[in-house]
């Protein structure tokens, strides 16, 4: 049934204030937006479109499914829904982000990774206020994630967690809750919702741009590169800039974590 305005300002307004007041003050961002990713693939079909849809909508119009299988295939329950986090960098995030070897990608699978991944920033007061949306503990493919629609299944979920950065020590309800899903009806329409797509590097928009053909112009302002919220995990290599010159094409890559050497085939 959605949460009721005052609800939600509540909730924005003390999470707002919170984190403002914390080591990590960038997170007071966080509370009135919800996050969902995308590679390149979807990223352009949902532009286009104009609407996110759920993975049972998506199934027959070839989106890229960067998920583990074994993960998606455990729970279906949450596939009608478009699916969105109460924060950038969850868990999910952190096994698909970034150009890596089979043996970097979760359980080897090279599908199960996005090399060039963007983050559509949606407004929380829109969506959380939505009739059938609903709020979930942790991830949706866990068995043990629970999730409802009313206010009371939202005073559920611990955000002291959800919001944690840092080390977790072992205490994987941390890791648990950083997974909480909010689950909006399919399909849902941006105008309205979408705020702005973020990018890692110019070179990225200009990619998210190239494919989007005659729909760029409707979109261009709304992509962008920031990291204001710190939404990604720049752990693995992507590519920061591409230049023309004379004697070929320049590009420059951003490092791999801890520096570790990339090797670059010839063209």
């Amino acid at each position: 049934m959605g949460l009721t305005s005052p609800q939600i300002e509540a909730h924005i307004a003390h999470w707002e204030a919170e984190l403002a007041a914390s080591y990590r003050s960038y997170r007071d961002k966080w509370p009135s937006r919800l996050f969902h990713h995308a590679p390149l693939e979807n990223a352009v079909a949902i532009l286009q479109s104009r609407q996110l849809l759920s993975r049972r909508d998506t199934r027959a119009l070839g989106f890229k499914d960067v998920a583990a299988q074994a993960v998606v295939n455990s729970n279906s329950a949450a596939h009608r829904y478009g699916r969105f986090y109460f924060r950038p960098r969850t868990p999910t995030q952190f096994h698909i982000e970034g150009i890596r070897k089979d043996s970097e990608c979760w359980n080897g699978e090279l599908s199960a990774h996005a090399p060039i991944l963007y983050m559509f920033v949606f407004s929380a007061r829109s969506i959380l206020a939505l009739q059938d949306t609903n709020f979930s503990t942790g991830n949706m493919q866990s068995p043990w994630t629970t999730h409802g629609s009313t206010f009371e299944d939202f005073q559920r979920l611990d955000f002291t967690k959800i919001y944690h950065e840092g080390g977790t020590a072992g205490d994987h309800s941390i890791t648990t809750a950083r997974c909480a899903e909010v689950l909006a009806p399919s399909p849902l329409p941006l105008d309205g919702h979408l705020q702005s797509v973020l990018c890692r590097s110019r070179a990225e928009r200009q990619t998210l741009l190239h494919h989007l053909g005659d729909a760029a112009d409707d979109w261009a302002d709304l992509i962008r590169v920031s990291d204001d919220m710190q939404v990604f995990q720049r752990e693995y290599c992507y590519v920061e800039e591409v230049s023309v010159a004379n004697n070929g094409v320049v590009f420059r890559l951003h490092p791999r974590h801890h520096d570790a050497p990339i090797l670059v085939d010839k063209i």
